[in-house]
């Protein structure tokens, strides 16, 4: 879990398989400079705020507090490193057998020390997931400070990286499905391994 802001935590008391059987296994990651994240997930699972709470889970979980560093866990190595957002937030770098995925989900460019953290989490990825919020002429315009990034530096993120394919992510609420496409065909006229992430996408390495 890259930080807490609503938009990044709201969906885990509805995952289903979290709920399913013991030998579904789930690893949290987050950063220690908060609160715990499962201090976070009981707190927004609590009366009155949701009807269930974690002891409801039968799936395995097991809960990291990290700071930038690597962890190896299992058969995945976690890199963590800290980007570029309001209160924080945390880039992963997922090293495994099959491949390397990278999710750097928010992150505003123009810090020489996160624009450094980011490329080099994404360097020689297999997928580079980023934050592509905004388009250029938004961020220029009224979104600077914000926290996020726009489709042009995912792009320049993943060219200077040697990253081989871009998952567009974190799409602007006002953005509708057209506008989306749109920001891939230009995308692609820069590097061609680009699409926008969706609801049930799923990645083979």
């Amino acid at each position: 879990v890259s930080h807490f802001h609503w938009d990044h935590i709201q969906g885990i008391p509805f995952f289903g398989p979290l709920y399913d059987k013991p030998e579904n296994r789930f690893f949290f990651h987050s950063s220690s400079r908060t609160r715990s994240l499962k201090r976070v997930m009981e707190e927004q699972m609590a009366s009155p705020y949701f009807p269930v709470n974690m002891s409801e889970m039968k799936a395995h979980r097991a809960f990291y507090d990290i700071e930038a560093g690597r962890v190896p866990l299992d058969d995945v190595t976690v890199e963590a490193m800290c980007l570029n957002h309001p209160q924080g937030c945390m880039g992963f770098r997922l090293e495994t057998k099959e491949g390397v995925v990278v999710y750097a989900t928010d992150n505003e460019p123009g810090d020489p020390v996160f624009d450094k953290n980011v490329r080099k989490l994404a360097a020689g990825a297999d997928v580079l997931i980023y934050d592509a919020q905004y388009l250029p002429e938004e961020y220029e315009a009224r979104r600077r400070g914000w926290g996020h990034s726009h489709w042009r530096e995912a792009v320049n993120v993943v060219m200077e990286s040697g990253a081989k394919e871009l998952v567009l992510f974190h799409h602007d609420p006002d953005h509708d499905d057209a506008c989306i496409d749109k920001v891939v065909k230009e995308a692609r006229n820069y590097y061609p391994k680009v699409r926008a992430a969706a609801e049930g996408m799923e990645i083979v390495l």
